[in-house]
């Protein structure tokens, strides 16, 4: 709870610290930048150092991508180049519209030769991949609102692949509390991931920040966060937009902001190394894409 406290209050304060300061009112100026400290505490994500490595011999390279499209705010004329452009092995997309549906499918097998896509809006999920899908379901663990299990033949490796967007919380005059249906659909995820003996990926928007308790139970369950381990700068991914004011006017919902957290993530199993992680190009959501290179490691003898 303290963590969406401060994401959604704190930056206000730090915005109007120059204001307190031009007016001299010193108390109010010294409460706030305790307040933007504290905000940056808890938002930024610290490691000891950055780094790019190599795969190691006998590995196989593989990255990915994770991207929360915004219901339409990542139109197709702008997501199917920006995919490309980011050439990325496996591509995992929530919030996918009928639209963008149909123009990853017409894109053809020159774009993706392997996809599984559903066009639902909030509920809409895809994973288009450079490698055979072997199989796929969708998971109903939260009525309406399905993940997507995948999957793939990787050089002979049978790899797991989930699609997850869990609900965003909900802020009543109590707290912060979570949706009808979420706790349940972690509940079944951390199963499924603790179920699997191979290699698994574990990509999407959880709507959740680094210190919440579901972060630590999903780590708790045996999966690396990647980008917190190999990631370049802060991460943050939302929010690009404001996405709220839609219903005011689309072109205010289009101006771009700098995102404050980070809360769509790649999560790989122990049978994964990962090597590097960055935000990558924005295509107009109100979430920017994250990307990793792993290796996925030879098979014990």
């Amino acid at each position: 709870v303290l963590a969406y406290v401060f994401i959604l209050v704190l930056p206000i304060a730090f915005l109007l610290l120059p204001l307190a300061l031009y007016r001299r009112r010193w108390l109010g100026a010294s409460l706030q930048a305790l307040c933007a400290i504290a905000f940056l505490w808890v938002v930024i994500d610290t490691r000891a150092e950055n780094r790019t490595s190599e795969a190691p011999p006998g590995s196989i390279e593989v990255s990915a991508l994770t991207y929360n499209i915004g219901d339409g705010l990542a139109p197709p004329e702008r997501l199917i180049p920006m995919l490309a452009e980011a050439d990325a092995d496996i591509v995992a997309l929530v919030e996918v519209t009928d639209d963008v549906a149909a123009a990853i499918n017409a894109a053809g097998d020159d774009f993706y030769p392997y996809r599984v896509v559903r066009g639902a809006g909030i509920s809409g999920k895809g994973l288009l991949s450079r490698y055979p899908v072997t199989d796929y379901e969708w998971l109903e663990y939260n009525p309406g609102r399905p993940d997507l299990r995948v999957q793939l033949d990787i050089s002979g490796n049978d790899v797991t692949v989930i699609v997850a967007h869990p609900p965003p919380p909900e802020i009543t005059r109590t707290g912060v509390e979570d949706r009808e249906g979420t706790e349940a659909q972690l509940n079944a995820l951390r199963r499924l991931v603790a179920g699997r003996q191979g290699p698994l990926l574990l990509l999407g928007d959880f709507n959740i920040t680094r210190q919440h308790d579901v972060y630590t139970e999903i780590e708790s369950a045996g999966l690396q966060d990647v980008f917190h381990i190999a990631g370049s700068g802060f991460g943050f991914t939302i929010p690009a937009r404001l996405q709220a004011l839609r219903v005011v006017s689309d072109r205010l919902a289009a101006v771009r902001i700098v995102p404050v957290a980070r809360i769509d993530y790649i999560w790989a199993s122990e049978h994964w190394l990962p090597l590097d992680a960055w935000v990558a190009a924005d295509a107009g959501s109100d979430h920017l894409p994250v990307m990793a290179r792993l290796a996925l490691l030879p098979a014990a003898p």
